[in-house]
């Protein structure tokens, strides 16, 4: 990664991401809640439904 101009910072960061990530380890702080969960429900994901928020308003 270094050799393809990644700074060393970055490789490593990059490398205990993927590790952690690999090992199962938790990221999250905290549990999940009304100020850190989306509001869109699973089924929307499954059904293919993109959510944009930013869109204006049908009128």
């Amino acid at each position: 990664m270094i050799a393809s101009g990644m700074s060393a910072s970055f490789a490593d960061a990059l490398i205990e991401t993927a590790t952690s990530f690999n090992n199962g380890e938790r990221w999250a702080l905290e549990g999940p809640g009304p100020r850190n969960t989306t509001p869109t429900g699973s089924k929307a994901y499954e059904c293919g439904i993109e959510v944009n928020r930013y869109a204006p308003a049908a009128a």
